[in-house]
């Protein structure tokens, strides 16, 4: 019963619209951003599987992770 309200409540913090700050370590090939991280919107995609989330970056593709990564990056907006 627990776990399930684990994953409830991951499901709604990365609802589409969220905005997350995806660190440096996810693509560290790539050059690291000014504050160490890239940001973006969680957005609806038909990538992926159903247990992963459609990350947009302004100017890049649409990619995809798991939910259970990216319920890490979500910016909690005031």
């Amino acid at each position: 019963m627990s776990k399930n309200a684990e994953v409830l409540a991951m499901i709604d913090k990365c609802r589409i619209g969220k905005s997350v700050a995806i660190p440096h370590s996810v693509f560290p090939e790539e050059a690291e951003p000014a504050g160490g991280c890239w940001m973006g919107k969680i957005v609806k995609t038909s990538l992926g599987g159903t247990a992963d989330v459609g990350i947009l970056i302004a100017g890049e593709p649409v990619f995809t992770r798991p939910r259970t990564e990216v319920v890490n990056w979500v910016v909690e907006q005031a």
